[in-house]
């Protein structure tokens, strides 16, 4: 899978060298991968970096499913260069991610885009749950994320 978000951003589970070759030729410049260290489909830094672009790790697993692992990945996700491709093995942790980065800056509807990119999590889905429980918190400001 791989979903072309906006001008910016594009999420997936291509994972394949000749694949990150062809990303790399149209102009992406950054990649952030949220598999976790055990993951067999985690990318390899050194070869994303031979191809030119910036590589950063921010596994995103059931132990650190957190609002802290979140921030963390909306802060690099705002700092990176861009276009970039935000990656895990299923495209489901990535699109969850980039979807929650993106809605601080802009009112989407989470199920609606959810369904647009083709990600359906199941209900038992771990991160589509923290997602759910994230947007109905308060922030600082006492609104609901």
């Amino acid at each position: 899978m791989f979903q072309v978000v906006n001008n910016s951003v594009a999420i997936g589970s291509e994972n394949e060298q000749a694949t990150l070759h062809s990303i790399a030729q149209k102009g992406y410049k950054a990649v952030i991968d949220l598999c976790g260290p055990a993951e067999a489909k985690r990318l390899d830094a050194d070869a994303i970096q031979a191809l030119g672009l910036s590589y950063t790790s921010i596994p995103v697993t059931p132990a650190n499913l957190n609002t802290e692992t979140l921030n963390s990945f909306v802060e690099v996700f705002n700092a990176s260069k861009q276009p970039l491709y935000v990656y895990c093995s299923s495209g489901t942790r990535a699109g969850i991610f980039t979807l929650l980065a993106l809605m601080e800056k802009e009112e989407i509807n989470y199920l609606e885009k959810l369904q647009t990119w083709g990600i359906q999590p199941q209900p038992t889905c771990p991160i589509n749950n923290f997602a759910l429980s994230y947007l109905q918190s308060p922030n600082e400001d006492g609104e609901l994320n």
